[in-house]
């Protein structure tokens, strides 16, 4: 009995002085910095350079000015896209604005390994993600345009702000018809009809490397109504490409490889540029009164008359 008893002491008194160490660890821990794999990931992202971080407003769309800039809100989704040293895809993910992300939701290399992230909206789901094909005109895209971030470096399990900077790869070409206010009014420049055509409606982009490669498919146009329109087209040379006006049952063909842009022709619709078509209209002519790329970017500016 009392060697029981001895034991019985001995191992109380174990026991309490492991529940002390045990508890003067937790103590000592509380303050130290959590685990690697318990760091927060979250996406501070702009577009056209607006610094936003994690979202204010409840939004589907990026909130955008009239100059392309923006940023975006909690519901957004991203495609982002975990890339090796050697821009090797390791792991692509939807990331959700607003929404909670830990380094150890991805499952990827070591704690500390260089990486980078790269990402693109609209959110893609992409078997060729190198090459991946972008048509403008397709009604399955809730937008034609397409924006996509170069990509960071990041250490992996440890970065916890990944600064991606978005810009549009496509291109915005603007068309906006003045009336001369004498035998021409705005109100009459309400119905009148814009055609682009001749352009080649698919992009083929590297979301790696956020850039396209080049423009392909079939010859296509697009068409809309009103004194200020825009198309946003696939970066490529001008080659073919046409403007076509029409008012009442007046209509004019503007070539865009006949125009010039600070004294040089115009050879190319730049990525991540917008080119504005300035055309004044009266009872006897169209004047282009200026034409230029502004952020998107700027191509210069044009002058000339055509009667009609």
């Amino acid at each position: 009995m009392f060697i029981y008893q001895c034991f019985m002491r001995k191992f109380y008194i174990n026991f309490l002085c492991l529940s002390l160490f045990s508890w003067g660890l937790a103590a000592c821990s509380s303050n130290d910095e959590p685990a690697a794999d318990e760091l927060q990931f979250f996406l501070q992202s702009s577009i056209g350079g607006v610094s936003q971080a994690g979202g204010a407003s409840m939004s589907r769309t990026p909130q955008l000015d009239a100059q392309g800039q923006g940023t975006f809100s909690n519901g957004d989704v991203n495609t982002v896209f975990f890339l090796d040293t050697d821009n090797h895809c390791l792991e692509n993910f939807s990331y959700t604005y607003g929404k909670t992300y830990y380094w150890n939701d991805f499952q990827l290399n070591e704690v500390g390994a260089e990486m980078k992230v790269a990402a693109c909206y609209p959110a893609v789901k992409a078997d060729q993600p190198a090459r991946f094909v972008w048509n403008v005109t397709s009604p399955e895209n809730a937008t034609p345009d397409f924006l996509a971030a170069s990509p960071v470096s990041v250490k992996s399990g440890i970065t916890q702000q990944v600064p991606l900077n978005f810009s549009h790869l496509m291109h915005k070409l603007v068309v906006a018809l003045e009336a001369d206010g004498t035998t021409i009014t705005n109100g009459d420049l309400a119905d009148a009809k814009v055609t682009v055509a001749r352009f080649y409606p698919e992009s083929v982009i590297n979301l790696f490397t956020a850039t396209v490669e080049d423009a392909s498919g079939s010859v296509a146009q697009m068409q809309a109504k009103g004194t200020g329109v825009s198309f946003i087209l696939p970066p490529q040379p001008v080659g073919d490409v046409e403007v076509k006006i029409e008012v009442n049952s007046h209509a004019q063909v503007f070539k865009l490889s006949d125009l010039k842009v600070a004294s040089s022709p115009l050879t190319h619709l730049e990525s991540g540029k917008a080119f504005t078509l300035k055309v004044r209209v009266s009872k006897s002519s169209f004047t282009i009164t200026g034409q230029g790329i502004g952020p998107w970017g700027s191509q210069g500016e044009a002058n000339g008359e055509i009667i009609i």
